[in-house]
């Protein structure tokens, strides 16, 4: 599969949890018309997924193997690098996300079921053009 999206940014409930701490926020204004001067964010993602309904030991099984990877063309940054602060900015560098999880489902018995799962993940973020 493969999509290209836009999502305008709520960066408050977006970052709930830095209301709780004693930072100062700090929303950078670059003049531009949307709501707390930020731009929408926007992404594209491309990724397989693979299933595998099976039999084991006479009972229903599925193994799936998921593979995705998102490249962040535009991203609102939540930079906590500052002691003190809380910065939210449009992304001035690269960001991108590459996901890859696997799991396998068993049945070994009537009204029972087991999951097993295991997921990688890299994420990376420019932080202030660094």
């Amino acid at each position: 599969s493969a999509g290209k999206a836009y999502r305008s940014p709520q960066i408050i409930m977006d970052n709930l949890s830095a209301l709780a701490g004693n930072r100062v926020w700090n929303v950078t204004n670059l003049g531009i018309s949307y709501p707390f001067a930020l731009n929408m964010e926007e992404a594209n993602t491309f990724g397989l997924a693979f299933v595998n309904n099976m039999r084991w030991f006479h009972r229903n099984a599925t193994w799936t193997v998921d593979a995705f990877y998102t490249n962040f063309k535009n991203q609102i940054v939540a930079d906590y690098e500052t002691r003190g602060e809380f910065h939210l900015y449009n992304l001035e560098g690269r960001s991108y996300s590459k996901a890859i999880q696997t799991d396998l489902t068993f049945s070994p018995i009537k009204r029972t079921e087991f999951r097993f799962a295991y997921r990688w993940l890299d994420s990376k973020t420019t932080y202030r053009g660094m």
